[in-house]
């Protein structure tokens, strides 16, 4: 998958493949997000539709020079804002409301990273976007095993309401496999 073309790294393609669920090493997984992230932008050639997985990388200067790139100016400027600072983050957590309000869902879990929501942002993927293999990859690149946690309980949780027995099957058995 390292080697792939771009068109192999399309999110689609990921989530067929079930990378989320069995690239092994952070480092393979980083590698592979990156990929997507470059690969949407290149698509769409609008930085907010990479936005999440750059954020999720931690690499948010990336994502502001993208913007500064295709003159968004007051994006710039907003991401390249320090985020811990709680002004900054009122202002993240002001604009994933305004993305889910738009039905933005992966924006708006970007935002509510920024705003050091990460389980806001999970939520946001699980529940509206309804895309849980995303909301397991973020939770896999931010690497943070009690976020990991929190993950598949919600996934089983909502798996087991709906009566979808392959994600609860997952969420069972899963978790510590990727230890």
């Amino acid at each position: 998958m390292l080697t792939a073309t771009p068109q192999d790294c399309a999110w689609p393609t990921i989530r067929c493949l079930g990378l989320p669920l069995w690239i092994q090493t952070p480092k393979s997984l980083k590698a592979v997000a990156e990929k997507v992230a470059q690969q949407q932008f290149n698509v769409h050639k609008d930085p907010s539709s990479c936005a999440l997985l750059y954020i999720s990388l931690g690499r948010k200067s990336t994502l502001a020079a993208l913007f500064k790139a295709r003159s968004q100016q007051k994006l710039f400027e907003f991401f390249a804002r320090s985020f811990t600072d709680i002004k900054n983050q009122q202002a993240a957590e002001k604009n994933a409301y305004v993305c889910m309000s738009k039905l933005n869902f992966s924006y708006a879990a970007g935002f509510f990273l920024l705003a050091g929501q990460p389980r806001a942002a999970l939520d946001v993927l699980i529940s509206k976007a309804r895309d849980w293999h995303l909301a397991l990859f973020v939770a896999r690149l931010l690497g943070d095993d009690p976020l990991l946690e929190w993950f598949w309980q919600q996934l089983y949780a909502l798996a087991g309401s709906q009566g979808d027995s392959f994600p609860q099957l997952w969420a069972a058995n899963l978790p510590t496999a990727l230890h």
